[in-house]
């Protein structure tokens, strides 16, 4: 699942808790909706981590052999 996909959830688990009137159950459904929303932080962190080791080193201006 990408990032974009957490955030949906999160948007629905947030929705839900709006619709809920006992706060011990909107409280879990936001706690839920912070969940996802961390998943969604951590892939996007972790593909920028990837493209980073992916990407070819750049030679110094002026080095070239």
């Amino acid at each position: 699942m990408n990032a974009e996909a957490y955030r949906r959830k999160a948007k629905y688990f947030l929705t839900v808790a709006q619709q809920i009137s006992r706060l011990e159950d909107r409280a879990a459904m936001v706690e839920i909706a912070a969940f996802w929303m961390r998943r969604a932080e951590e892939t996007e962190q972790n593909n920028r981590i990837v493209q980073q080791q992916t990407q070819p080193e750049k030679e110094p201006e002026g080095e070239r052999s």
